[in-house]
């Protein structure tokens, strides 16, 4: 018997590498042919339930946005057709109200009814037809605002177009009218509607493209003004009433308090600088003050010399040796230069047509006193 063959890892290493490598291919090209196919699948149904869930989500507000849109035209539809049925309404069945109306009213104002004239004018291609009507109208500026009050408060949907000045009486107090009046009907045109081809789909409106304007309904149906016979007269030339001016807002309130408060201050601040200014001006003056007590007396003035009560006639002699002759009012006195005369005066030099004296008090020595000759004595 032979002995059993124990396992050696060493020798059979190779033999186990290999079994291991081919059992890694077969997991290898069981995950490439089986596994990685169902992964990208997955995949790819995931990014589709992904895209699905998207469109369906903007088709569901692609519909909620075509039912609000739906519903808006039908309303707008609706109050469209109730304009054109009950305001506007048809020729045929408004005309003989408008018109017993108007001759209701020309009747008020004294209007002869065959005086009026009525003109229809079809608007091609827009479905409505105007009629205009033409009354005259003699009488004053209250008349005239109480005839176009009874027009505008109608019922019926009438228009004051013109009003026309014809003429005037009694210096302006009458007044010739030409008062145009006009009134629309709806005259839808009428045509055969095609319908859908047999077997077809009917026929959709995009509600995608169609834009749905919006009609202020209640602005139409707002009360009209009433007349105020003691409203302004155009024709009465005159002072305009000064307008009673709004009230104040909280706001505008608020913005005066804050501006009065803001000149409340400014006054005060003007106020304050004004005070330290005359402060700082008086103290400015008592020291200019103080400061001219403090300087020294001035000294005494300079003492003046005596008036000289002399006129110089000329003189006579030689010119080296002149002999000056003086009048001294009573009687002509003859000096030569350096004597003196009158006990005060020295002649320094005699001219040809001056002469100059000196002083004899030691008070003017340095002073002198030029007189120019005089022609009379």
């Amino acid at each position: 018997m032979k002995p059993k063959r124990r396992f050696d890892l060493r020798e059979n290493l190779w033999h186990i590498a290999g079994v291991l490598g081919i059992l890694l291919l077969l997991n290898l090209g069981f995950y490439l042919l089986f596994n990685l196919p169902r992964l990208r699948s997955l995949q790819n149904l995931e990014e589709r339930r992904n895209t699905a869930a998207h469109d369906l989500r903007s088709t569901t507000a692609r519909c909620d946005k075509m039912r609000e849109l739906v519903a808006q035209y039908d309303t707008e539809t609706k109050r469209l057709d109730d304009f054109y049925d009950n305001i506007l309404g048809s020729q045929m069945d408004r005309m003989t109200p408008i018109q017993k109306e108007v001759r209701s009213i020309a009747a008020e104002f004294h209007i002869d009814p065959e005086a009026i004239d009525y003109n229809p004018q079809e608007n091609p291609g827009s479905g409505m037809t105007t009629f205009q009507i033409t009354i005259p109208l003699v009488g004053g500026y209250p008349n005239l605002r109480q005839f176009i009050n009874r027009i505008e408060s109608s019922k019926h949907l009438l228009i004051v177009e013109s009003v026309e000045l014809t003429g005037a009486r009694e210096g302006g107090a009458m007044l010739s009218l030409t008062i145009k009046i006009s009134t629309v009907f709806h005259a839808p045109p009428v045509a055969a509607v095609p319908g859908p081809a047999p077997g077809g789909p009917v026929p959709r409106v995009n509600l995608e493209i169609a834009k749905i304007y919006p009609v202020d309904w209640a602005s139409m149906s707002a009360p009209r003004p009433t007349y105020d016979p003691n409203g302004r007269n155009i024709f009465t030339y005159g002072a305009i009433p000064v307008p009673t001016p709004p009230p104040l807002t909280p706001q505008e309130k608020e913005a005066i308090e804050k501006a009065r408060l803001a000149a409340e201050e400014e006054r005060k601040r003007q106020e304050a600088l004004a005070q330290q200014a005359q402060t700082a001006a008086a103290a400015q003056a008592q020291a200019a003050a103080q400061a001219q007590a403090n300087l020294p007396p001035p000294p005494p003035p300079k003492p003046q010399p005596p008036p000289i009560n002399y006129k110089f006639i000329g003189y006579v002699g030689p010119s080296e040796n002149k002999i000056a002759v003086l009048h001294d009012g009573n009687d002509l006195i003859f000096v030569r230069a350096g004597e003196k005369i009158g006990g005060q005066f020295k002649i320094l030099e005699i001219g040809y047509e001056s002469i100059k004296f000196g002083y004899t008090d030691p008070k003017f020595k340095g002073e002198t006193t030029t007189l120019p000759m005089s022609s009379s004595y």
